[in-house]
């Protein structure tokens, strides 16, 4: 339970940063469709047009974020500074750090330790992969 809220938390406080990072760059284009909801968008403030921009790239966040993951999974150039793409580049790390802390001759340990982070993998991407079927054989 808690490592779910774990996930969920850190995956919310990505995201608000980078719809703040986002609006501090927002452009022109971007704006008129954040705005394109208003009636007059003449007649509001500045701090409610930062609103409607929040507004959008919460809403759109989900979209642009799976276009960069197909474009990092396609090899394609791509930018890292997405939630998902944070939290699993987190996931990979936290691994790497409790991998590198076992003794080098302990193989079980880190044979399971392997198995575990590999299905961890595979339902990270599952749902990326253009193929019905996604296998992993680890021979220990």
């Amino acid at each position: 339970m808690f490592k779910n809220l774990k996930e969920k938390l850190i995956r919310t406080l990505i995201k608000k940063s980078l719809v703040n990072r986002y609006v501090d760059i927002i452009d022109e284009e971007t704006k008129k469709q954040a705005l394109s909801v208003v009636e007059d968008p003449s007649s509001l403030t500045e701090n409610d047009k930062v609103k409607y921009y929040k507004q959008y790239y919460e809403e759109h966040m989900d979209e642009i974020n799976r276009t960069e993951k197909e474009k990092m999974m396609a090899g394609l150039p791509y930018s890292p500074m997405f939630p998902d793409i944070i939290y699993e580049n987190m996931v990979c790390g936290e691994f790497l750090d409790k991998f590198n802390a076992t003794k080098s001759n302990d193989t079980l340990k880190r044979a399971d330790m392997i198995k575990n982070f590999l299905s961890i993998l595979v339902k990270m991407f599952l749902f990326n992969l253009h193929s019905d079927v996604c296998a992993v054989t680890i021979l220990v």
